[in-house]
């Protein structure tokens, strides 16, 4: 499964519903770059915002989305969420923090091994380190350091 099938698997369809295309390139790009409705009193849209987590099996997004089938409105940090995901990986994932910047599919790419995990971002280049290595890198980025502060963390608050 490749990382648009990944998406179109797990969240497009959910979010699409009956104008999926059958195409998992097309309908990602739609999933990940339209207006959804949001679960709020307004019945408002607007575009995704905060952090996905992509799953075949199903999708946990931050922002309040009014889809069947998705997990929404997950209150952690985008480091939070994608620490706990990479600390119990089970299947491959796509990391996807949202800027206001327009999704650039280029820049959107599938983890399936956390050696080579893949942190992705709308605008810039996926940061890419080896999460399985138990130290911080003098070499980490800022989303990798973040994440290892994050599985710190909450170490220290299971073991107090």
């Amino acid at each position: 499964m490749n990382t648009f099938e990944l998406i179109s698997k797990g969240f497009a369809r959910h979010v699409l519903g009956n104008s999926t295309t059958g195409d998992p390139i097309r309908d990602a790009a739609k999933a990940l770059t339209m207006n959804h409705l949001l679960n709020n009193e307004k019945g408002t849209s607007s575009r995704l915002t905060g952090w996905a987590i992509f799953r075949a099996s199903g999708s946990t997004v931050q922002a309040n989305l009014a889809a069947k089938g998705v997990m929404a409105n997950d209150g952690r940090t985008r480091y939070e969420a994608f620490a706990d995901e990479l600390s119990d990986f089970r299947e491959p994932v796509v990391f996807l923090q949202f800027t206001k910047s327009t999704v650039n599919l280029g820049n959107v790419f599938a983890t399936f091994d956390p050696r080579v995990t893949k942190i992705c971002a709308p605008d810039v280049a996926p940061e890419i380190f080896d999460f399985s290595v138990g130290t911080l890198p003098e070499t980490a980025g800022v989303a990798e350091r973040n994440i290892r502060k994050a599985v710190l963390k909450k170490e220290k608050s299971n073991a107090a």
